[in-house]
């Protein structure tokens, strides 16, 4: 039957434009040239990375989701997550993204919430960290932030998601945030299989 060939033809477009299994991500030397501040010996703000494997993202401006995980420039291997995995060292486990986590850094990318300044930068890190109970309450001034995401009635986390990173010998390193492109729905989808084994019919008659 024509049309099982059309589906199967469309079932390997659909395929070869979903989000790839492997996915990298590169912080150069330019990863610190965010927003920011080195707070001790770790750098609190706006990080840069190069990501590869996720059709449409290609340079991305992130945070971290963990504030005891640890990266350093190179290339890293990465998972697209809805949950923060603990890293290397630490206690084992994972925990959710939180939907005011994602509201943040949403609100982040579409330039909803400010953050233009080195202070601005680290204090919006820390948010992300009181949020996902990293750290034990928000630190002056970035209460700010948090208290926005605490009023905000989010409950869901979009398409936000998370990139579990690991080293190239396999270990656990940082979680960060990342915005993938909405997918296309089921209904779309269907719609488009059924106009497609129609119009197949139809010729199969003529």
């Amino acid at each position: 039957m024509r049309y099982i060939g059309i589906l199967s033809f469309l079932a390997l477009i659909l395929a070869s434009t979903g989000t790839a299994s492997a996915v990298s991500v590169t912080f150069g030397n330019d990863a610190i040239s965010g927003y920011g501040l080195i707070v001790g010996s770790n750098w609190e703000g706006e990080l840069k990375a190069v990501v590869t494997g996720i059709p449409g993202i290609t340079m991305i401006k992130t945070f971290c989701a963990e504030k005891l995980e640890e990266i350093t420039y190179g290339t890293y291997n990465a998972v697209v997550n809805t949950q923060i995995i603990t890293g290397t060292g630490l206690p084992t486990g994972s925990e959710p993204l939180d939907a005011k986590t994602a509201w943040l850094y949403a609100g982040y990318l579409s330039g909803t919430l400010t953050v233009g300044s080195n202070a601005q930068g680290a204090l919006f890190q820390e948010a992300i960290w009181a949020i996902q109970n990293d750290i034990p309450a928000p630190t002056v001034g970035s209460n700010i932030y948090y208290d926005a995401a605490m009023v905000s009635g989010a409950s869901g986390i979009g398409n936000i998601r998370v990139l579990n990173l690991t080293d190239s010998n396999g270990g656990l390193a940082q979680d960060i945030l990342v915005a993938v492109p909405e997918p296309v729905t089921m209904a779309g989808l269907m719609m488009g299989i059924g106009g497609l084994v129609g119009y197949a019919r139809k010729r199969r008659k003529a």
